[in-house]
């Protein structure tokens, strides 16, 4: 069954190859001179208020030409990969062997319909991890002086491109499509729904979970006017202060301005000291006489290994728990 299960899953194995073919060549093609730009901005080791400034011109040449666009093409393909192999590699696997009738001459060969799964699934969940890690490994490597003059990789276009998540997600998406396929047993709307649920859970992740698979770190500083991110009156003569956070990198979650005695500042402004041109110096001055406060939860860019390592353990006991499910239903459901 295993041979016949490689034999099956040939033109999907060949997509695979081709893919993190067309990867390599790129990375090796562009990799050095991306290496010599970051060598040449002076933005490794540096230091003092230069370094923005110097880091941003480099991101500015290094997303540019070739080089930007195998960063936006490489970080989709990563990204895409497992939502792909979930639609065209694990929904059909089942489904359309249920559509065509075909289990059953396998049922029927004294082939037992575990063995007659397990082997496919192994097949198809073993090259989804590899293809997703060695692409992933790949881009990582390859967008590493980029990621370095960011400050880090916790955004989630950028997070779900990198590390071992991208394995974690593509075992889930292989493992729910062959799921859905079984129950759904319609190959069209198993490819559909299993678009749509690996799609939910990507987004899930990225924009409520993630930042909460790990205590948050809490900040309060003394409210820097020199960074600021928004600073404007709104209805009903309220002010909005709000400045930029000052780690680099971070994932921030909730970013407040406090006064003294912990309350959120919302003005009103002094009309003496702010006019509607805000924000004027003087407005500034009497701003930073109050003694606000910058109050922030943040997910440091050092959690990056510790974040990935949670959310693909709970990715893999999901794909685990989709496997299992899926054994059961063939074994006990399907006739």
């Amino acid at each position: 069954m295993s041979w016949l299960a490689w034999r099956l899953f040939r033109a999907q194995g060949y997509v695979a190859l081709a893919l993190l073919a067309c990867l390599g060549v790129l990375a090796v093609a562009t990799g050095p001179h991306l290496a010599d730009l970051y060598s040449q901005s002076g933005t490794a080791g540096c230091s003092g208020d230069r370094c923005s400034g110097l880091a941003q011109s480099f991101l500015r040449d290094a997303k540019s030409g070739l080089t930007g666009a195998f960063y936006s093409i490489g970080a989709l393909a990563v990204i895409a990969f497992p939502v792909l192999a979930g639609v065209f590699w694990g929904a059909p696997l089942v489904s359309r062997e249920l559509e065509a009738g075909t289990h059953r001459v396998a049922w029927t060969q004294s082939v037992t319909r575990t063995r007659w799964l397990l082997p496919r699934l192994g097949v198809a969940l073993g090259a989804a991890a590899v293809t997703a890690g060695l692409a992933s490994l790949a881009l990582t490597w390859w967008a590493s002086p980029i990621d370095s003059a960011q400050g880090g990789r916790l955004q989630p276009a950028t997070y779900l491109a990198r590390g071992i998540v991208p394995v974690g997600y593509a075992l889930l998406a292989v493992a729910v499509g062959v799921l859905l396929g079984a129950v759904l047993r319609r190959t069209v709307t198993a490819m559909a729904t299993t678009f749509a649920v690996v799609a939910a859970v990507m987004l899930a992740f990225s924009f409520w979970l993630r930042v909460h698979l790990l205590p948050p770190v809490h900040a309060n500083v003394p409210l820097e006017l020199s960074d600021l991110q928004t600073f404007a009156e709104t209805n009903g003569g309220h002010m909005e202060v709000v400045a930029n956070f000052a780690q680099k990198g971070a994932l921030v979650l909730t970013n407040r301005t406090l006064t003294p005695d912990g309350t959120l500042f919302v003005g009103p402004a002094d009309p003496t000291q702010c006019d509607r041109n805000l924000p004027g110096q003087q407005c500034l001055d009497w701003v930073g006489s109050l003694g606000l406060r910058q109050d922030v939860t943040y997910q440091p860019a050092s959690r990056f290994w510790e974040l990935q390592l949670v959310e693909t353990g709970i990715l893999v006991a999901l794909a685990a728990a989709a496997v299992g499910l899926c054994v059961w239903w063939v074994r006990r459901r399907l006739g």
